[in-house]
């Protein structure tokens, strides 16, 4: 009767990990709503000043030539 309780049992400890796993794993797939963080640089002629990268590596010139009609 022994082996029948342990095989019981491990069998049992299967199924509860096997379903916590699923809900771990579906909680990461539709709960991660986190953006990675927006890259960042050093504004060029801003002194020091910082930008989203992407901003200034969408369009380099356009920055510039915005840059110039400010001053």
């Amino acid at each position: 009767m022994k082996k029948e309780e342990d095989e019981g049992l491990a069998g049992a400890a299967l199924v509860v990990g096997a379903a916590a796993l699923a809900v771990w794993g579906i909680a990461n797939w539709f709960g991660s709503s986190e953006k990675e963080p927006e890259k960042m640089m050093k504004a060029p002629g801003q002194g020091g000043h910082y930008m989203p990268r992407k901003d200034f590596e969408d369009n380099p010139s356009d920055y510039f030539r915005k840059q110039r009609d400010n001053k």
